[in-house]
């Protein structure tokens, strides 16, 4: 087959989410769950791709799906229906070497640093075990550097730190694996706006010097419109519209997203792109 040199193959698939579907039980009890037997639906037919380089944003309210569809990426829980797959292996056959492999390859930045760091354990300590143990580890510095970080966090406990030093020392423990594909929860939702721009930036600086993929999810469109190239507007554990960030913002086609758009600050707007 021929290659138009105009036209540059597109860039690998690394995900593939296909008619995906989430549900969970009502009741919450084993007990409960013998007298009713009825199911919530979390996420409802979802399709989506996601290509080596991209920075996608996955938008929506609270409830709308998104962080259920980052869950089943990230193969922290399994689907009710569908089929996802990375680099072309179905996700639900991964297991001990395989399962290993693809944790050392797509992290994940929490949203709550109190959670996700343990306060008993310094930052060098839970940074050096965030090293592959198969691979020579790069030093504490260069990683400090690569999140911008000082030097003195190192001797120092989480509680110890800012919140922007905190979601920096997560995103340092997460690229300290090298991984192909990072998903970030709510990066910034805790942060005051200067520090939500410190953390967009980096970001945006390791997608283009790591070559990362970047995943984001966010109900703040202004933050995605800063950083994501494309986007995915979920509601009701459905895509309702998905694209161009840019054309997205733009010119919504459907109604939900408007009301996104229509609902940030005025104070802050100015951070997504104009109507066309």
């Amino acid at each position: 087959m021929s290659v138009n040199p105009g036209h540059p193959a597109p860039a690998p698939e690394l995900f593939a989410v296909a008619d995906v579907s989430k549900r969970y039980p009502r009741a919450r009890s084993v007990i409960g769950r013998l007298f009713d037997r009825s199911q919530s639906t979390a996420l409802d037919g979802v399709t989506l791709s996601v290509r080596k380089g991209d920075t996608l944003g996955i938008v929506g309210e609270s409830g709308s799906g998104k962080t259920t569809l980052a869950r089943l990426m990230i193969k922290l829980i399994e689907p009710s229906e569908g089929a996802l797959s990375f680099k072309g292996k179905p996700l639900q056959s991964l297991s001990g070497a395989g399962l290993m492999a693809f944790r050392d390859q797509v992290q994940m930045v929490f949203q709550s640093t109190h959670t996700s760091l343990n306060p008993r354990k310094t930052i060098a300590t839970t940074l050096t075990e965030s090293f592959r143990r198969e691979d020579k580890a790069p030093s504490l510095s260069q990683l400090l550097d690569m999140a911008r970080l000082p030097t003195d966090v190192l001797h120092k406990l989480p509680h110890q730190l800012s919140a922007g030093q905190r979601q920096r020392v997560g995103i340092a423990r997460a690229i300290a694996r090298r991984p192909e594909v990072i998903f970030a929860d709510e990066p910034t939702s805790a942060l005051d706006v200067s520090l939500q721009g410190e953390v967009i930036e980096l970001l945006r600086d390791l997608h283009r010097a790591a070559g990362l993929t970047l995943v984001v999810i966010s109900h703040d469109l202004a933050m995605v419109a800063a950083l994501c190239s494309t986007v995915a507007v979920m509601n009701g554990g459905r895509i309702v519209e998905q694209g161009v960030a840019d054309d997205v913002l733009r010119r919504p086609s459907n109604p939900y997203t408007q009301r996104l758009i229509d609902a940030i600050p005025r104070g802050i707007r100015r951070r997504v792109p104009a109507a066309a």
